[in-house]
């Protein structure tokens, strides 16, 4: 017999009625380009875009902070990792796991 499990990110929702999990991502983005690309590989890896920040580094290039759900915790790592793999972000990346009340945003 299967056992049917809810995913990750089910548990997580699941647990807390009333509250999103969100996950902030930073990282940096040589230009423009390379944001549009990564907002294409964050919806392909299943993740659903809630807000992008984009400040101007030194040499031209981007730093981004991103919020992003529809994501489990370890789902989250791996997309940032695998945006890395990918030559789309740079260093230094990182992600926080937010839960916030349903509908709220800071």
């Amino acid at each position: 017999m299967t056992e049917n499990r809810p995913n990750e990110n089910e548990t997580w929702t699941d647990a807390l009625p009333g509250l999103d999990l969100l996950h902030e991502m930073h990282f940096g983005v040589r230009d423009l380009d390379g944001v549009a690309r990564v907002a294409g590989m964050l919806g392909a890896g299943g993740a659903e875009l809630d807000t992008m920040v984009l400040n101007r580094a030194a040499a031209g290039a981007l730093t981004a902070r991103c919020r992003v759900k529809g994501l489990s915790p370890q789902g989250a790592r791996d997309l940032l990792g695998a945006l890395a793999t990918a030559g789309a972000v740079q260093a230094p990346l990182s992600v926080e796991h937010l839960m916030l009340a349903r509908g709220e945003r800071p």
